[in-house]
């Protein structure tokens, strides 16, 4: 249930607007199954630590500073983008081998994602649209 609410928390912070966050307080509303557990106040502070450690996270992973940070602005506001679905998959992936390091399963190295999005500038702004 705490994951659930995490990840809950996550998609409030990647959506990036009140508009969205409303949208889906009036959906879950609807459904029943709204319960407001955290104020805005502590989802920002849940979404600040989220960000840095995306950021930590990407620069560990071999990204530039410039790149990592543009990456963890773009997981925030435009998640459909290239860079931010790239910059997902090694925060997520990266998180996942480390939570299980012996499982062949999980293994992760995000060397070819680092490269892609190093070379192919997926960052920079006049690439997030596309």
């Amino acid at each position: 249930m705490r994951k659930l609410l995490l990840t809950a928390a996550a998609m409030f912070g990647l959506a990036g607007t009140a508009w969205a966050e409303d949208e889906f307080v009036t959906f879950m509303k609807a459904r029943g199954e709204y319960h407001e557990v955290m104020s805005k106040e502590q989802a920002q502070m849940l979404q600040d630590e989220e960000n840095d450690e995306s950021l930590v996270t990407l620069r560990r992973a071999g990204l530039t500073p410039d790149t990592a940070q543009k990456a963890v602005w773009a997981l925030n506001h435009k998640p459909q983008s290239s860079c931010a679905i790239k910059a997902g998959d090694i925060v997520n992936l990266t998180q996942m081998a480390r939570a299980a390091p012996d499982n062949p399963a999980t293994a992760y190295s995000p060397d070819t994602d680092v490269i892609l999005i190093e070379r192919n500038h997926l960052c920079d702004r006049n690439m997030l649209d596309r």
